[in-house]
């Protein structure tokens, strides 16, 4: 469903298959962290992927309470937090750029204020972002426990945006449904080869990577 915008005060980004192609790391380590169920895993790593964008530990309540019903103590949560941190950091630090993203980012942090709206952990995602030398691109980066409606909503009144002078740009259904309920525009990424999950969903265009983005930009607005 495509969506007709006015050009963008801001560009908000998801972090995970939108600048880093790290998703697929998320999803190894639901894959490895839930294997001793046998008979759930394949659910459970389905529900990740439908869930894409969402904070972890609000996936990992989830399945413990609908997939395993066990009991989740603050002590497991910490302690599943740590597991995947220790099983993705170091990977997503190693891992490739999503094609044309560090020249996405130069042209547009000259252009427009941007930030990042992430599901991973806060303090987590900045420290990436800090590592892959990346902070210097951003007004904000910003990650759970908060979700990316919120994130949207707090950096529109923050900064007096109008919704439709914000765009973000992700790579999920909880991205594009967050920034239909911001008001906000969106552009989904679907690598290629990958089926469009975005045909029923408003966005201005969905693109494989940001060198195409960058191609389309000036003809996306009015």
């Amino acid at each position: 469903m495509s969506q007709a915008a006015q050009e963008p005060k801001a560009i908000i980004f998801d972090f995970d298959g939108v600048i880093l192609e790290s998703a697929g790391i998320k999803t190894d380590a639901f894959r490895q962290i839930f294997a001793e169920w046998p008979s759930q895993v394949d659910a459970i790593v389905a529900y990740h992927l439908q869930n894409a964008g969402m904070g972890r530990m609000e996936k990992v309540r989830t399945i413990y309470r609908d997939f395993l019903h066990l009991p989740l103590s603050l002590a497991d949560e910490e302690r599943l937090d740590r597991t995947f941190a220790e099983r993705v950091v170091a990977r997503v630090l190693a891992c490739p750029f999503v094609r044309g993203a560090p020249e996405f980012l130069a042209w547009s942090s000259t252009r427009y204020p941007l930030f990042v709206a992430s599901g991973v952990p806060q303090e987590e995602l900045r420290d990436i972002v800090a590592q892959r030398d990346l902070t210097r691109f951003f007004g904000g980066v910003y990650g759970s426990p908060r979700n990316k409606v919120q994130i949207l909503a707090d950096i529109r009144a923050e900064r007096g945006w109008a919704p439709e002078q914000m765009l973000l740009i992700g790579d999920a259904l909880t991205d594009s449904r967050a920034a239909a309920a911001a008001g906000a525009a969106f552009v989904g990424r679907v690598a290629e080869g990958d089926p469009d999950i975005f045909e029923a969903e408003k966005r201005l265009v969905v693109v494989k990577d940001l060198n195409e983005l960058l191609r389309v930009w000036e003809g996306l607005f009015r």
